[in-house]
């Protein structure tokens, strides 16, 4: 039975660890977007939503009138701000 838990423990654990650090987020998006420096202990320049529900790993991020998506590259341990992608259309003479 104590094996089961400790399993679990651990389990638990190395998701915890492995979860993308939203703070390096907040704070890499904040300085890409030229925001002022942060007031205070808790960083509200910037707010991150999940491009997909539940997923943590890639963010859509605004702030200080600008906006980004951003993935976590778990290899290099980073977040990494992903290319704008901009539609043309064609006009008609």
């Amino acid at each position: 039975m104590l094996g089961k838990f400790s399993f679990a423990v651990v389990l638990g654990l190395t998701a915890v660890a492995c979860a993308p650090p939203l703070d390096e987020l907040h704070a890499k998006a904040a300085s890409d977007f030229n925001c002022p420096p942060k007031s205070g202990l808790i960083d509200t320049r910037t707010q991150a939503t999940p491009v997909t529900l539940g997923s943590s790993d890639r963010m859509k991020v605004q702030g200080c009138g600008q906006h980004g998506t951003y993935h976590w590259d778990a290899q290099n341990h980073a977040w990494i701000r992903e290319p704008e992608v901009t539609t043309t259309s064609a006009t008609t003479p």
